[in-house]
């Protein structure tokens, strides 16, 4: 007869976790039946010590934290007021800076003022604390404001830094999709651009000058001009495509160098992804105004997007592309990159 002995099996583990200490009563169980239905009994817990169940101690420690059975380490993410950008206004979407009371949206940082956005019991975004994404095997849970198209949710705000400015940056961390609804029935959708607010009748003042718009047309990105005295002629330039991107639940990174005679269109899921893409963006000797509106056309409520936006930055300069791409590296290091 030979006897064999098993021997326990041992998983090296990296684990990252906070743990909290509780004091639990125990019950000692000196037969067990293993049931063929286990729902249908009360089972005993215990825990596992060198590859064998054993009693739960008296004091018992849990922790929730990230772990990898491959044994390397798991880096806890930073959260996003942690991460430092160079931008000169940045603003993120959480309940320190959103203000359903005010109707205002505060810049998380400044360097330039009080730059806030605003809008009106009718046309205010909502707040979404607990949007979920999975990038590859990670999950994330972030905050963003989410606009409708279907409610004509947007905000506007107006930036002294950029009144008579030659150009600028836009880096904006989201998605073209709303968490509630996608409705693309308003042909193009204007995600940001020149307009003055909108009256509580929904009704514009006069339109800003040397205007513009970045839109969203049929999954893909363009560029509205409007230069000159006639604002009622619009030259369209067609951006790069990003149908790929808004199949996708986890955010992507746009950034807008919004200049004369041509703008530059920067968009991809993290900083090795970026794709760049030159746009005609009008008279090279039309400077822009500080007027702005955010997910709403220049002069309706009939063509705003569906959006969710977490992460919104302004630079008071043109940056290049490495440029860009350091500040997406940056991000990405809270909310993800694909």
């Amino acid at each position: 007869m030979v006897v064999r002995t098993l021997q326990p099996t041992r998983t090296t583990m990296s684990v990252l976790s906070s743990a909290r200490v509780r004091a639990i009563n125990n019950s000692t169980f000196d037969e067990v039946v293993v049931p063929y239905r286990l729902r249908l009994f009360d089972a005993p817990e215990y825990r596992m010590n060198k590859g064998w169940p054993t009693a739960v101690p008296p004091f018992d420690i849990r922790s929730r934290g990230l772990a990898n059975a491959d044994g390397y380490t798991v880096d806890l993410r930073p959260n996003p007021t942690d991460v430092t950008t160079g931008a000169s206004i940045r603003w993120i979407a959480n309940t320190d800076t959103f203000s359903t009371d005010n109707l205002s949206w505060k810049p998380f940082f400044s360097n330039s003022g009080e730059y806030t956005w605003y809008s009106s019991p009718d046309w205010l975004p909502t707040l979404v604390e607990d949007y979920t994404y999975t990038i590859k095997h990670e999950r994330f849970t972030a905050s963003g404001l989410n606009f409708s198209h279907f409610l004509s949710k947007h905000m506007w705000g107006t930036f002294p830094l950029l009144d008579g400015a030659p150009g600028y940056t836009i880096l904006m961390v989201g998605s073209m999709n709303s968490v509630y609804t996608n409705d693309s029935t308003g042909g193009y959708q204007a995600i940001i651009g020149s307009g003055y607010p909108t009256l509580e009748e929904g009704s514009f003042t006069d339109r800003p000058p040397n205007s513009y718009e970045v839109r969203l047309r049929s999954g893909g990105l363009e560029w509205v001009s409007r230069t000159g005295i006639n604002l009622l002629s619009e030259n369209t330039s067609g951006g790069p495509p990003i149908a790929s991107l808004m199949t996708k639940t986890a955010p992507f990174y746009l950034a807008v160098t919004v200049q004369r005679p041509t703008a530059v269109f920067h968009v991809g899921g993290g900083p090795s992804s970026m794709k760049r893409t030159f746009v005609l963006s009008g008279d090279k000797d039309a400077t822009f105004t500080g007027d702005l509106v955010l997910g709403r056309a220049l002069n309706n409520t009939l063509h705003c997007p569906d959006m969710f936006v977490m992460d919104l930055s302004i630079y008071g300069d043109t940056l290049s592309g490495d440029q860009i791409r350091s500040e997406v590296t940056k991000l990405s290091s809270t909310y993800g990159a694909s």
